[in-house]
C-alpha cells in the first residue's frame, strides 16, 4: 500500500467545504504506513510553513464541527422516525502534508519515508462509528434506491421518507451553491499551480540542485526530494536500513541548503499573486465557509 501525501488539487477542494469527499487524492506517493508504538509520536512532524491559500480551507477542528453537527441531524431525522441511531465521531488526525518531502530529524530515524500511523481510527477527515441497524431502519438513515424515488418514496412509520435517506437531509443543511464549489475549485487549481510552476523557479533549482549534490557527498543520487520520497525502493511494509540512512540524510540536506525555507518563499510569492487575481471568487468560498460553521455551532448549541 502507498499512502498519498501532498494536499492538491481535488484534495483541496474537499478540504476547502464541507463536501464529504472520500476519494483519494491525486497526489505524489510513498511508502505506506507503519505502527508508532514509540517516541516520536506519531504526527509529530515538522509542518512545513503555512501557505496562504490554506486560508481557504477548514481547519481540523472546523471539519470536526461540521461532521458533530451533521451526526446531530442525522440523530434527530432518524428519531423523527422511531429508530435510535447515535454515531461516535472521531476526530481527524491528519498526516503531515509532506509537501516538500520529509523534514523531521526523529521521525524519519524511527520511520525513514513511511508514514507513521496516527493512534486511533481518526483519519484526514472526521470519521464515524455507525451501530448495525436492520435492512428497513438503514434504508430510512442512510437512504437508498427506494428512497430516491420521487414518484415511490419510501415510507417508514407511516411518514415519508426524505430523498437519500436522513444522510443527506443532515448534508443538505451545508450545502453550497454553485459559485463556493466553483470556488472551492479554484483554490484547489492554485494549490496545484503553485506547486508545479514553483519547482521551475530558478531558485527553486538551484536549491533543490544544491540539495542534490548535499546527497551525493552522503552517498545517495537522487534529482529531487520528491525522488527520494517516491522511490519504489522504498514501498516496504517496513523501513529497511536503508531507506532511514537515506531519509535522514535528505533531512540534513535541506536543513543545510535552506531548500524547505527557499521553496516556500517561492510558492507563498507565486500564491499571493494568485490569489489577488482571483479574490472576489475566493471571498465567496470564504463566506460559504463561514456559513456552514455558523449552521454547525447554531445546531450544536441547540442540542446543547
Amino acid at each position: 500500500m502507498r499512502k498519498t501525501l501532498l494536499r492538491l488539487g481535488f484534495g483541496m477542494a474537499c478540504l476547502a467545504l464541507a463536501t464529504g469527499c472520500s476519494a483519494g487524492r491525486p497526489s505524489s506517493a510513498a511508502p505506506s504506513t507503519v505502527n508508532a508504538t514509540s517516541s516520536p509520536a506519531a504526527g509529530s512532524e515538522r509542518a512545513a510553513p503555512e501557505l496562504p491559500i490554506e486560508r481557504y480551507t477548514l481547519s481540523p477542528d472546523q471539519s470536526f464541527r461540521i461532521a458533530q453537527a451533521k451526526s446531530v441531524l442525522l440523530s434527530s431525522c432518524a428519531r423523527s422516525f422511531g429508530i435510535a441511531y447515535t454515531e461516535t465521531l472521531t476526530p481527524p488526525a491528519p498526516a503531515p502534508s509532506r509537501r516538500y518531502g520529509v523534514t523531521d530529524d526523529s521521525n524519519v530515524q524511527q520511520f525513514g519515508y513511511h508514514m507513521p500511523d496516527a493512534p486511533g481510527p481518526g483519519g484526514a477527515s472526521p470519521s464515524a462509528t455507525r451501530p448495525a441497524l436492520p435492512q428497513d431502519q438503514s434504508a430510512v438513515v442512510f437512504g437508498g434506491p427506494a428512497t430516491q424515488d420521487a414518484g415511490h418514496p419510501l415510507v417508514f412509520s407511516g411518514k415519508p421518507v426524505p430523498p437519500g435517506g436522513c444522510t443527506t437531509e443532515a448534508a443538505d443543511r451545508f450545502k453550497a451553491d454553485a459559485a463556493a464549489y466553483t470556488a472551492a475549485n479554484t483554490a484547489a487549481a492554485i494549490d496545484t499551480s503553485s506547486f508545479h510552476e514553483s519547482q521551475q523557479a530558478p531558485a527553486v533549482v538551484h536549491a533543490i540542485a544544491g540539495w542534490s549534490n548535499c546527497m551525493k557527498t552522503k552517498g545517495f543520487d537522487y534529482r529531487s526530494p520528491l525522488d527520494a520520497m517516491g522511490s519504489s525502493a522504498f514501498d516496504t511494509a517496513t523501513p529497511s536500513a536503508a531507506e532511514l540512512r537515506t531519509a535522514a540524510a535528505d533531512v540534513s540536506c535541506k536543513d543545510s541548503t535552506g531548500l524547505v525555507r527557499i521553496w516556500s518563499s517561492v510558492e507563498t510569492d507565486m500564491q499571493n499573486k494568485l490569489i489577488a487575481q482571483q479574490q472576489a471568487q475566493l471571498n465567496t468560498l470564504a463566506q460559504a465557509q463561514q456559513h456552514q460553521l455558523a449552521t454547525a455551532e447554531n445546531i450544536l448549541a441547540g442540542a446543547s
